[in-house]
């Protein structure tokens, strides 16, 4: 969760845990809000995790209001934002095993998500289109058979014919989308070395199933592999 605005060091123990314990970005507790006198507060959220529940929904939402309440209480009359993105697995991160959200499930969370606070005047939610997000995901963790794909696409017309595009070449999104991959599978970037190891990467999805987060890097750390 990325935050800035007008204060800094602003934490709230009410935004579920489970959430930021699975997400490594320090400190899970910690949100950082870049000083900006009276100005709109921004919140970036990378949210709709497969394993996500209406209780975190209703978690951000309640974020959300306590953060729009302090700013209030505090003399700021900007907007609070939320900038808010369904979360796509990436490769050379622990979460590249991992399926995406259903998208309707997806979809059914953000239309709760804006419904909620759409009364509330002084915070806006802009939402990613989950239609792209998802073209995106399958092109996160695409294989070389994408190529034709892409250029397909692109001679009929760009990106909104891309899945038109992949069912002509005969292929499925769920493969790129909702599978969950094991961990020997062999990955179309596999054969490049970003220098963090496999087993390290796995070594964390594992942690962040039991909601276990870890520490920044330190002086002699060698855990991941780049600075061996």
């Amino acid at each position: 969760y990325y935050i800035y605005g007008e204060y800094q060091g602003i934490q709230d123990e009410k935004l579920a845990q489970e959430i930021l314990d699975s997400i490594v970005a320090g400190s899970p507790q910690d949100t950082t809000m870049a000083p900006t006198i009276n100005d709109t507060v921004v919140v970036y959220l990378d949210n709709n995790e497969a394993n996500e529940t209406d209780e975190d929904i209703d978690a951000i939402i309640a974020l959300a209001k306590n953060l729009q309440t302090y700013m209030r209480e505090h003399g700021s009359k900007g907007t609070l934002s939320l900038s808010v993105n369904p979360f796509i697995p990436k490769p050379f991160t622990p979460f590249q095993w991992l399926p995406m959200a259903d998208k309707k499930s997806v979809e059914q969370k953000l239309k709760h998500l804006q419904k909620s606070l759409q009364s509330e005047k002084k915070i806006q939610v802009l939402i990613e289109s989950p239609k792209e997000a998802y073209v995106q995901g399958i092109l996160a963790r695409g294989d070389r058979r994408l190529g034709e794909v892409l250029l397909s696409a692109m001679e009929a017309g760009g990106a909104k014919a891309f899945m038109r595009a992949l069912k002509s070449a005969d292929l499925k999104d769920e493969f790129y989308l909702y599978r969950l991959r094991e961990k020997e599978e062999i990955f179309p970037w596999s054969h490049l070395d970003m220098k963090v190891t496999p087993e390290y990467l796995w070594y964390e999805l594992e942690k962040a199933k039991e909601r276990m987060h870890t520490l920044r890097c330190f002086d002699g750390c060698r855990r991941c592999g780049v600075c061996q």
